[in-house]
């Protein structure tokens, strides 16, 4: 495994400019005859200019310059399991002609080296140099804001519509029409439903898209409606401009199954111009089990790539999903979507899965206002139906925002009293049944909070080891507005 060139390529991480590269932070075990400084040198060297044997050009002054660079100093120089973190000279990679695909190939070729036994992939800082050159959310928070009408600052309440597949354009029209009298802002398709022979996606788009207008003009607020048009890439410039032209607010997108291309040409695309809200759907193929990389890299490769919102998950919710996450892994991933750069709008967190009336309350607490969220059963399967559902989820909104603890609300609320006596109460320490609450209301647990634009954020340590953080490189980027 020795490479004898270490002192090329094991360096001082102060002696970086870390402007010219990109910084990758790799979770590491090895082999029993491999340490993490000799691994550390091959995923370095390997990706970059590197191979099995040495060949021909292959000078010490080629290495310097665009061999990745063994960042020091390591946890433990024999240590067989720990982070290490990899430079990898930027100019290797055109962002225009390779750029994100040829980095994601950089970023996967050690995970087949036979002398690794895990590898997690946890953390990417990439500089301004090369996200320049990518398109960003086109829209961001401040342009979805705008585009509902709500100046406000206030949480968007938005439902996905179930079930996933199986009814028809007319049945889902019918559900929309219920959630949007109940109070939803937003409509999307399910992140699975696409275009079912059930329901044609351009036919399920005209009809939902039909009763948006209708209850906007019933009700005077603004109802709008995100379609799901992943596709194949063949398709897919063509599917965003017929759902525009039929006239629906948002593009829903998945960036794992049609890549982060995919992603960059329809944000960049002038005729196109709508903004993208982005799920995460079968991202858990990529981190199942002992290797993968953390969800954190991918909401940063999103928002870079043009994903005016992201799904985040939901603290506390009822779906057997590890993306649910907790506290802290939640509230990191909201601060780097929110956090403010001056080249990149930020990126609207979609807070989701698993929510429903009785835990939206801890969700704003925690995440702050600048929000969406998004609950499918929680509305849709209310006892009481959608309808109700959507009126509970308003209510247990409007208490929040005043100040009223959601339990307290229900008194008044017979649609929130039914939601609650359903799924219960979460607060900071656990799920409460309704009558509990009433009997003996819970204490409230002081905490300290900061404040930031999205709302208030409480302050606790936050959960590494998943590689979900906010460490320097994420916080140099507050600079400026959007």
């Amino acid at each position: 495994m020795t490479l004898n060139k270490s002192y090329l390529i094991c360096v001082d991480e102060s002696s970086i400019e870390r402007d010219e590269h990109i910084i990758v932070t790799y979770d590491i075990e090895t082999t029993s005859d491999t340490s993490l400084g000799q691994i550390g040198e091959v995923i370095a060297y390997d990706p970059t200019i590197g191979t099995w044997a040495k060949t021909q050009g292959e000078t010490d002054e080629i290495i310097e310059a665009y061999s990745g660079k063994l960042l020091l100093p390591l946890p433990s120089e024999s240590a067989q399991r720990g982070r290490i973190r990899i430079a990898i000279p930027v100019h290797n990679i055109n962002p225009k002609i390779g750029g994100v695909p040829h980095m994601w190939a950089i970023l996967g070729a050690p995970y087949t080296l036979k002398q690794v036994t895990r590898i997690h992939l946890v953390n990417i800082d990439v500089p301004r140099s090369f996200t320049d050159h990518l398109p960003g959310p086109q829209f961001g928070i401040a342009g979805i804001r705008e585009i509902m009408g709500v100046t406000e600052s206030r949480p968007f309440l938005a439902t996905m519509l179930k079930p996933r597949t199986g009814l028809s354009s007319d049945g889902y029209a019918q559900l929309a029409l219920d959630v949007y009298r109940g109070g939803v802002d937003i409509v999307f398709d399910d992140e699975l439903l696409v275009s079912p022979e059930s329901s044609p996606l351009f036919e399920r788009a005209e009809r939902v898209k039909a009763v948006a207008i209708q209850v906007e003009a019933e009700t005077g607020e603004p109802k709008r409606y995100a379609a799901n048009v992943t596709s194949s890439v063949r398709y897919l410039r063509e599917m965003s401009l017929k759902a525009k032209a039929i006239g629906v607010d948002f593009l829903y997108l998945n960036p794992v199954s049609i890549g982060l291309s995919a992603l960059e040409m329809v944000a960049s695309d002038d005729e196109i111009c709508l903004p993208i809200l982005c799920c995460r759907s079968s991202y858990g193929m990529l981190t199942r089990g002992n290797d993968g990389i953390a969800f954190f890299v991918l909401l940063k490769l999103a928002r870079f790539c043009g994903a005016d919102g992201m799904h985040i998950g939901s603290i506390g919710g009822r779906l057997p999903h590890a993306i649910i996450g907790d506290d802290s892994k939640l509230r990191s991933r909201v601060s780097w979507l929110r956090t403010k750069l001056k080249h990149v709008k930020r990126t609207f967190p979609i807070v989701s899965g698993g929510l429903h009336p009785g835990n939206l309350e801890r969700n704003v607490e925690r995440l702050g206002k600048d929000i969406i969220i998004q609950a499918g059963s929680g509305v849709i399967g209310h006892p009481d139906g959608p309808l109700a559902g959507g009126k509970a989820m308003r209510d247990a909104l409007n208490a929040v925002l005043q100040g009223i603890p959601t339990f307290e609300a229900a008194h008044k609320s017979a649609e929130l009293e039914a939601a609650l006596g359903r799924w219960g109460y979460l607060d900071g320490e656990g799920v409460h049944d309704l009558d509990e609450l009433w009997a003996e209301p819970p204490r409230q647990v002081s905490g300290t909070t900061i404040y930031t634009s999205g709302g208030s954020v409480v302050i606790g340590d936050v959960d590494t080891r998943g590689g979900d953080f906010v460490g320097r490189d994420q916080c140099r980027g507050k600079e400026s507005g959007e």
